[in-house]
């Protein structure tokens, strides 16, 4: 049994090492599986479904070179751990590849450093240092060793703007030993880092701003031609790098996929993916795709940027029936096609009475076994079905992940009925 189904109503509880439907649309690939490290030139030890740097010093390389890119990796490190992640790197990574920041914030041993004066990356005033608890001092400069930043050139700011260009300080990083996502994003010479959803770095490689600030880092004055030449190698491998001393980084989650600028965006991917419900329907809307943002419409027009946005925060709900329509947009890119899903709000439960108070739920499958998550707290009865309504089993969810095996059910199409005095709905699952 291979592969995952993925279908959400509320939110889903992710699972590791797999793309979601929303990524594989948009051409994702792993480049870890939870298992081995193979794609990569160093076999670093496996921790807890997690590549965890052995503590070596050893910098472990991909086997592949990319170009444009979009790279997805979740991280956590130890007390005072420290990391990077390097692209588009040749020979020497100290040299063509620059470092994005991994480190603990708190501990970290070199996480204070300060930009240089020259950059006038003056923080203002109220922005807290989690190192001692209490706000910066305003008019210093801005640290550009914290998690996130181009080491020693770019600090992490909100959205990526520079701070002499009004942009404000934010340190995203989690604390020691909790898993935090980050992203590194290369279409053509603009590179762009987020950290826990946000944009903390946005700039062009081999700008006047960038080789300006680059003139002012340690890399500049150990070799003064490495700024000018990493324009020049528009590919090269991911590094990863492994700071030895028992600086400790794990990495799960590693995916990554290639682009080329300016193309069409994948359509989002809807779910559920229509339907008709008893109730109000709550539906979760991905492209897949970093910093897109995704308009839709419920009347069946197209969606233009002027139309709803819609927030992964909060989710969409449809409370009335409606002809969603919804458009994922991205600067410098085509928007993508219009993605319809028709859903149909009968207005009744099954016992034909109002209110009707749907529960939350998330659906995924993963080898031989079924999870249904609760996300409301309201109890339900999930029944697996044959497709001509014979029981198979039958399971109480309560809120929180709950499992069903699968374990020598013979492929095939089932039914996945889940319901309560009021309210009842189903789904399809194949199992391979």
């Amino acid at each position: 049994m291979a592969g995952m189904l993925l279908i959400c109503m509320g939110w889903a509880q992710a699972l590791n090492n797999v793309l979601t439907p929303a990524e594989t649309k948009a051409g994702f690939k792993l480049l870890f599986d939870g298992a081995s490290s193979s794609q990569w030139t160093i076999n670093w030890p496996i921790d807890d479904s997690a590549m965890k740097s052995p503590g070596t010093g050893n910098m472990i390389y991909s086997k592949e070179s990319f170009t444009d890119f979009e790279w997805k990796v979740d991280f956590k490190v130890n007390a005072n751990g420290n990391s990077g992640f390097f692209i588009r790197t040749k020979t020497d990574w100290y040299c063509d590849g620059f470092e994005v920041a991994v480190l603990d914030s708190k501990d970290g041993g070199d996480g204070n450093q300060r930009s240089d004066p020259a950059n006038g990356d003056k923080l203002p005033a109220g922005i807290m240092d989690v190192r001692t608890g209490q706000p910066f001092v305003a008019g210093s400069d801005a640290p550009v060793k914290r998690s996130g930043a181009i080491y020693e050139i770019y600090p992490t700011t909100k959205d990526g703007i520079l701070i002499p260009n009004g942009g404000v300080y934010v340190d995203m990083m989690k604390p020691a030993m909790v898993w935090n996502s980050m992203v590194i994003w290369a279409n053509g010479n603009n590179i762009e880092t987020w950290l826990n959803g946000v944009k903390v770095t946005d700039f062009v490689v081999g700008s006047k701003v960038f080789l300006d600030r680059y003139h002012n880092s340690k890399f500049y004055k150990s070799n003064p031609k490495c700024g000018e030449v990493y324009p020049k190698y528009p590919t090269g491998t991911l590094v990863m790098q492994d700071h030895g001393a028992g600086l400790l980084v794990w990495m799960r989650n590693v995916k990554i996929r290639s682009f080329t600028p300016g193309s069409k965006l994948n359509s989002p991917v809807v779910t559920p993916e229509g339907g008709t419900f008893a109730g109000a329907t709550k539906v979760k809307l991905d492209a897949g795709i970093t910093g897109a943002a995704i308009h839709y419409t419920l009347d069946g027009s197209d969606p233009t940027q002027t139309s709803p946005l819609y927030s992964d925060s909060t989710g969409l709900m449809i409370a009335s029936s409606a002809t969603l329509k919804s458009k994922a947009f991205r600067a410098n890119f085509t928007a993508s096609d219009a993605a319809s899903a028709v859903f149909t709000i009968s207005g009744t439960g099954i016992n034909n009475k109002l209110p009707v108070v749907v529960p939350e739920f998330a659906m995924s499958m993963q080898g031989d076994r079924l999870f249904i998550t609760g996300g409301s707290g309201l109890p339900f009865t999930a029944d697996l079905l044959t497709t001509d309504g014979r029981k198979l089993q039958s399971h109480i969810v309560n809120k929180g992940l709950n499992e069903i095996s699968l374990l020598d059910m013979k492929s095939g199409v089932y039914l996945v009925s889940m319901h309560t005095a009021q309210w009842q709905h189903s789904r399809k699952i194949a199992i391979p």
